[in-house]
């Protein structure tokens, strides 16, 4: 997870129409544009698990550098800890419907059994979150 935090510091830069953002390139530009751009996230898939979400600001037509044309997603440089979910790498990350998305995981004082992405996945592997 500290890695992946790096990793988008790394890329993030403040963009004059959108603030802070992290640019993401894609070879295609998603079908379902306006439904992702309504509240969507892009979900990292880290040890066969999802782990961490962000949200998606825009999508931008770009040339890639192969000279074709291709999309980029830019997202919030913020790595939101999520409820740890299997799931196998796809393609598809970014057309996760809310009700099939991992909640996001709770970084305080409560009483559902989370507080890090460590704990969480070791509570998942015991069944008791």
């Amino acid at each position: 997870m500290e890695q992946l935090k790096h990793i988008v510091a790394q890329y993030a830069y403040t963009d004059p129409d959108l603030g802070p953002t992290m640019p993401m390139s894609s070879r295609n530009r998603p079908k379902r544009e306006t439904e992702v751009l309504d509240g969507g996230s892009v979900f990292w898939i880290i040890k066969r698990q999802i782990v961490a979400r962000a949200s998606i600001l825009a999508i931008r037509e770009e040339k890639r550098f192969d000279g074709k044309k291709g999309c980029q997603i830019c997202v919030k440089p913020d790595v939101i800890p999520t409820v740890p979910a299997p799931k196998r790498g796809f393609q598809g990350w970014r057309y996760l419907r809310p009700e099939d998305a991992p909640k996001d995981l709770s970084m305080g004082d409560t009483h559902d059994g989370t507080g890090s992405p460590e704990l969480a996945a070791e509570l998942q592997v015991l069944g008791l979150l």
